[in-house]
């Protein structure tokens, strides 16, 4: 008997004649095919998933291939099932597919479970069942880590169902891509004056390790004048966001929670700073680096300039000019004296000229009297 032949009961008549005379015997054989070989392996297009940050998702998708090896009776179901991981939310399931000629017709994912099922009208040997294909998306905020599961294949009513093999989906996330700008608060200082920096870092995608803000000040003329002011951030509990000035070099130090954090928000840093009054004319170039070793992040870095300028001389004001003596020759008739009509006259000679005194006789005879 074939491994193909249908179960049933096989008759066979034996005829005899002999003299004239015939006979005949009958004997039945029982076919019975022994349970089918069951087989249900699971694959994922991608075992490896580095999420993208500038993106969405990223697409990926599980095959599943069932298989069953001999004879599945008329009206028994096959079906397959699969509860789907969800990651916490991170990975969302698109759609299903199944390969030309598969007898699957009737596939679903509700609430995050495939179903899949055939029942055969009539007996069938060894069925082929093609691939069915789920189609899935992690999204670009998914923390590093894995998530497995196991599909599950059952042939005829009331069966048990057979487990496929167990696929595990690991999450890479990128290291995260960092940003800073820098600005001064003004352009533009003098010597003996007062400026600040603005610092404004950003942190796109996961960090598991220390971010660090470093900014050494221009020496030896550039001085803080206070501590950094932190503004602005938004950080998940269980992390810090720190500054401090050491030796005239801004450091900050950013410590995320012990599971890692997306994208934090930082806010920004001012730095208080003064010029000593000794500090030359020109422009003065600060440059501030944010880094994350641990993470293997592209340190960046931004800087900013102040234009210091001496102020203006207050303007000299030279004194008057001293008035040159003028010789006046005397001319030798010139009398000392003399008088006319009621008015005396006397002439004094000086080195400048000659002055003329007018004497009234008024004056003169109030003299008299005292």
């Amino acid at each position: 008997v074939d491994n193909s032949t249908a179960p049933g009961t096989l008759t066979n008549t034996a005829d005899m004649t002999f003299n004239g005379s015939s006979g005949n015997a009958s004997a039945d054989v029982s076919i019975n095919q022994a349970n089918p070989s069951v087989t249900l392996v699971k694959s994922a297009a991608q075992s490896m998933i580095a999420p993208a940050t500038d993106v969405g998702t990223t697409s990926d998708s599980y095959t599943l291939t069932p298989k069953v090896l001999g004879w599945v009776a008329g009206q028994e179901e096959i079906s397959v099932v699969d509860s789907l991981p969800t990651y916490g939310g991170y990975v969302t399931y698109t759609g299903v597919s199944v390969s030309s000629g598969s007898p699957f017709s009737n596939c679903a994912i509700t609430s995050n479970q495939l179903t899949c099922s055939y029942t055969p009208t009539k007996g069938v040997y060894d069925p082929s069942l093609g691939t069915i294909t789920i189609a899935f998306t992690v999204g670009n905020d998914a923390p590093a880590g894995t998530f497995a599961n196991t599909a599950y294949v059952t042939v005829g009513n009331g069966g048990s169902p057979t487990p496929s093999n167990q696929v595990t989906v690991t999450v890479t996330p990128p290291p995260p891509v960092l940003g800073i700008t820098k600005s001064a608060s003004s352009p533009a200082a003098q010597p003996g004056g007062t400026d600040g920096f603005v610092l404004l870092p950003t942190v796109s995608g996961w960090v598991y390790h220390t971010v660090t803000i470093s900014d050494p000040l221009p020496q030896p003329y550039m001085t803080s004048t206070g501590s950094p002011v932190l503004s602005g951030s938004s950080l998940p509990t269980g992390s810090t966001f720190t500054c401090s000035v050491v030796s005239e070099t801004v450091t900050c130090t950013f410590t995320p929670p012990s599971g890692g954090v997306f994208s934090p928000n930082l806010g920004s840093v001012t730095v208080p700073v003064a010029f000593s009054g000794s500090t030359p004319a020109g422009v003065y170039t600060n440059t501030a680096t944010v880094s994350d070793t641990g993470d293997g992040s592209t340190s960046m870095q931004s800087s900013a300039t102040v234009t210091v300028s001496t102020p203006p001389a207050a303007p000299s004001v030279a004194p008057p000019p001293t008035p040159t003596p003028t010789s006046v020759a005397v001319p030798s008739t010139v009398p000392t004296g003399g008088h006319f009509g009621t008015r005396w006259f006397y002439f004094l000679i000086a080195d400048n000229g000659i002055a003329v005194l007018e004497i009234s006789r008024r004056l003169l005879r109030r003299k008299r009297k005292a």
